[in-house]
């Protein structure tokens, strides 16, 4: 039985003010990285709350959400909060009571249930899913999702403690402020809402992106094992994008087979030659008892030539990167071997 679909109804986000540029963020590091964060990363600039935490953030992205909604703030039958952080107050957390219900009275949701849930930068993909699960089930008619993050404190620590530039806090300078909601309801027309949503834990790989006390400093620093971590998620892509493309019948040329459909023996060799230019094909094809005609939707083609500039580039630049970390390495061992040795006799006319 098909599932009903659930879909977004408005959205609301919340920026503050302040804007500040990578190149401006990377001039303040006290060892500033070799790396063009800006080109890498395609991040020119963020915001930074002033005045405003966490919360606050979040309620402003919420109250955005439901002015450009049907519902009311009653209406709400279930908030979510997915917040990472917790900075309510200068160089301070809060845990208790929870995000959403200070979310809940400021929005005046009387009628809402709520929760928080962290599941760092999968928390609204996390929200939504069970916020999905509620909707399909009738327990709600309408919820919210809502993330209120004041992350620059992490970048702060950063510009504080980076040493070298692959160093594992790096990550923390493509952070920024903001915050963002969405309320879901039911979709009335099948063709509209969420297609495919599927989630999947990798808990024995969470040591290569945590979040801990800072050792050096007050605050907190965001520890990424970049490297490992990419390395990681492809390991582990292929099955999860056979999932996906398995659940929603898309699929590639060059594919073997034909997700729902299986192998076509006729067009296996050379793929369906449909494209913008030749929508639908002069022929229909048989499987087995069945008959299929296929259409062109959409297709998306790589830019090769600039993969292969930027990936020179880039391995030159990491190449340069990994002969800086040896030397420092080199360099941090002799100063852990060295020792001082007073030589007694130069002191005895002094």
């Amino acid at each position: 039985m098909e599932k009903t679909k659930v879909k977004i109804e408005s959205i609301g986000v919340y920026l503050p003010p302040k804007r500040l540029s990578t190149k401006e963020l990377v001039a303040g590091c006290r060892h500033k990285p070799r790396w063009d964060l800006e080109r890498i990363t395609g991040i020119v600039e963020r915001r930074v709350a002033e005045g405003e935490y966490a919360v606050d953030l979040a309620v402003q992205a919420a109250q955005r959400a439901l002015n450009h909604s049907r519902y009311n703030p009653e209406d709400l039958g279930l908030i979510i909060c997915t917040s990472i952080s917790k900075h309510n107050r200068e160089r301070e957390v809060d845990f208790e009571p929870s995000t959403s219900a200070m979310i809940r009275k400021a929005l005046g949701a009387s009628k809402a249930i709520h929760f928080d849930v962290v599941n760092a930068c999968a928390g609204m993909f996390t929200g939504i899913m069970i916020l999905q699960s509620y909707l399909r089930a009738g327990v709600v008619r309408c919820g919210m999702v809502v993330s209120g993050e004041q992350n620059m404190p992490l970048a702060w620590s950063a510009q504080r403690e980076i040493h070298y530039s692959l160093d594992k806090q790096m990550a923390s300078l493509t952070l920024g402020d903001g915050g963002a909601a969405i309320i879901l309801d039911r979709a009335k027309d099948e063709q509209y809402g969420f297609h495919f949503l599927e989630l999947v834990t990798g808990a024995k790989h969470n040591h290569y992106c945590y979040s801990t006390p800072s050792r050096r400093g007050p605050g907190g620093i965001l520890i990424t094992k970049a490297v490992r971590f990419q390395k990681k998620g492809a390991e582990h892509f292929p099955a999860y994008l056979k999932q996906a493309v398995d659940e929603t019948g898309w699929f590639l040329r060059n594919a073997p087979e034909i997700p729902k459909i299986g192998v076509l023996q006729e067009v296996k060799p050379g793929g369906i030659a449909i494209s913008p230019h030749q929508p639908v094909p002069d022929r229909i094809y048989s499987q087995k008892a069945a008959l299929f005609l296929f259409a062109f939707q959409a297709s998306q083609e790589a830019d090769m030539e600039r993969f292969e500039k930027e990936k020179s580039q880039l391995l030159a630049q990491a190449l340069a990167e990994k002969k800086q970390k040896a030397r420092q390495k080199f360099v941090d061992g002799l100063k852990a071997k060295a020792r001082i040795v007073v030589n007694a006799r130069s002191l005895e006319g002094s």
